[in-house]
């Protein structure tokens, strides 16, 4: 009973106004994948087509065409998942996203009539929230990037349906040893109308983060912008030259929970090989029952 409590607290936090804001598009802020999660969400340096889920002007790294996916257990019975493929064109690189959390089979209980301390069940129901992306790269010169993404949310939540879009947009500047990310969420049509005629804000959100390159040594820092908080990340990356196969990372993020912030730490690791990037992180819990949340993605690089 107290799983089935937990999830349903989870569908309320994804879809549940504060501060005069909904955050419906809390899906897209699990992570969107292993290796920002363990450098703290740090966003805007992939380098593979999960770059369309932080910054789309970061899909400057996608050489000729990426192949991403990512996957976890949020609890026993939630799933998120991601994939997303990049290909260059002549003019700029363009990618393909789709990303999901839900919960299949939640029982929808009522009282019992003959005994009001407990509660019978009398059917199932199943919570999904789901983005589509479409997302375009374009090069000013060699240092400056520019990228835009369009997403399409879709969440159901038993018989009720919600559906809205919005506009992304982002900008990359590389310099020698460090490289700026910008990021500005949903600057448009900041709103997701429901079948029961309702209808709910998507905060505008600004990220900016910094990447600062000495030797085999890589400092990120990250500040978020959502309605009144300004949230925090902190992230270390470790490329050994005598391992140039692995990199190991440390983070600590700040996040926003309903309107209070939060405090985490991550890790992890990444194993490249011919093209084909493995993620690992591990992030500290705040759910009683979990004392880490594990993450794993994949990306193939051509």
């Amino acid at each position: 009973m107290i799983r089935r409590y937990l999830i349903l607290i989870l569908c309320f936090i994804a879809t549940t106004q504060y501060n005069e804001a909904a955050r419906f598009d809390a899906v897209t802020e699990i992570g969107s994948s292993a290796h920002a999660i363990a450098l703290g969400n740090i966003k805007g340096f992939n380098t593979t087509a999960h770059a369309l889920f932080e910054n789309p002007a970061a899909l400057v790294h996608v050489k000729n065409m990426s192949f991403s996916s990512f996957t976890t257990q949020l609890l026993e019975e939630t799933r998120y998942i991601n994939t997303s493929i990049a290909y260059r064109l002549p003019w700029g690189v363009i990618g393909l996203g789709y990303m999901e959390v839900g919960v299949p089979n939640i029982d929808e209980t009522r009282p019992d009539p003959g005994n009001s301390e407990r509660f019978i069940s009398i059917g199932t129901f199943s919570f999904k929230n789901s983005v589509y992306k479409l997302a375009y790269q374009h090069s000013i010169h060699s240092g400056l990037h520019v990228g835009a993404s369009y997403s399409l949310f879709s969440n159901q939540i038993s018989s009720t349906r919600g559906s809205g879009y919005t506009l992304d947009i982002g900008m990359l500047y590389q310099m020698k040893h460090l490289d700026i990310s910008m990021q500005a969420k949903n600057i448009s049509n900041t709103f997701v109308s429901y079948s029961t005629g309702g209808k709910e804000s998507l905060p505008t959100t600004l990220t900016v983060a910094g990447r600062y390159q000495w030797r085999d040594l890589q400092f990120l820092a990250q500040m978020t912008k959502v309605i009144d908080l300004n949230l925090l990340s902190f992230g270390l990356a470790y490329h050994p030259y005598f391992f140039n196969t692995m990199t190991l990372y440390l983070g600590s993020k700040q996040s926003d929970t309903v309107g209070r912030v939060t405090h985490s730490y991550t890790g992890g690791a990444r194993l490249a090989l011919f093209g084909l990037y493995m993620d690992y992180a591990l992030e500290t819990s705040h759910h009683l029952q979990l004392d880490y949340k594990h993450y794993v993605s994949i990306s193939l690089n051509l």
